[in-house]
């Protein structure tokens, strides 16, 4: 199985990354997710966003990257970082959101029919 493909502006999460696991409750849950952050498929990056305030479209601005690992049997967050925080551009943020129209219809969005991660 081959990674999934990693977003250009995957290293400018390293820090939080780096500070997510440091920050861990035991040595354990770290080694863990060093552990996932290691092995192909037990970790992955998405992005998050969240509706209007009406409710009948995406918020532009609520971009947001989860990176998330599989330690065990089930995605655990490691950490969140909004857009922002990453030094992104706006069209950074539009084309992060034609690239997850893009996947939504091809069905390979975490969970969905097509998902490459296991």
């Amino acid at each position: 199985m081959t990674q999934q493909t990693i977003p250009l502006h995957f290293r400018l999460l390293r820090d939080y990354i780096e500070r997510s696991i440091l920050g861990q409750p035991t040595r354990k849950a770290a080694a863990a997710a060093v552990a996932a952050l290691d092995t192909p498929g037990r970790w992955r990056v998405i992005t998050r966003w969240d509706l209007n305030p009406e409710g009948d479209a995406v918020d532009m601005n609520s971009l947001a990257y989860e990176v998330q690992v599989r330690p065990r049997d089930r995605w655990k967050l490691l950490c969140r970082v909004d857009w922002h925080l990453l030094g992104l551009e706006w069209a950074d943020v539009q084309h992060e959101y034609e690239r997850n129209l893009a996947a939504w219809e091809d069905g390979s969005y975490p969970g969905g029919p097509n998902d490459p991660t296991p």
